[in-house]
């Protein structure tokens, strides 16, 4: 069983439906996720103002809908895309962070929400590690019986 904190739900191994952990004290701070579909969401609700300037295109989209910005990131298959999609974030959410007078973010939120995208990546990191030992394990497969050094 996967677990980002105490706070948070089983991942999708047990539990295919989408997780959510919430920021300590601050319940209109959350991530969401899920392994499976390789999607991760960073939430903050009840904010008045939001914008920022999009330099590039790191996979993920941000906007402000029903007074709570969304940042939503679908992570490359591709595990090279997958690191440049992870950075760009981070330095996205550091971004915010210091420019949080207009964004209404806080520092707590900034540091919960690059704990979080750091944890994700390890998830998925993992994921690929366990399938990529479990297709060569099973590429190596012998006939019962068979000797092999």
């Amino acid at each position: 069983m996967f677990k980002f904190n105490s706070k948070s739900i089983q991942c999708e191994g047990i539990n295919p439906k989408l997780n959510r952990t919430n920021c300590r004290d601050d319940a209109k701070a959350y991530v969401e996720y899920n392994a499976g579909t390789r999607m991760f969401r960073i939430v903050v609700e009840d904010v008045q103002f939001f914008t920022y300037e999009r330099k590039q295109d790191h996979g993920f989209t941000a906007k402000l809908e029903n007074k709570a910005v969304q940042i939503e990131m679908s992570v490359s298959e591709d595990s090279a895309k997958a690191e440049n999609q992870f950075k760009g974030l981070k330095n996205f959410i550091a971004r915010l962070g210091n420019d949080s007078h207009n964004n209404k973010f806080y520092l707590s939120r900034t540091d919960f929400f690059q704990r979080q995208c750091d944890a994700f990546e390890k998830l998925l990191f993992n994921r690929s590690q366990l399938n990529a030992n479990r297709d060569t394990q099973s590429s190596h497969a012998q006939d019962p019986g068979s000797y092999s050094c």
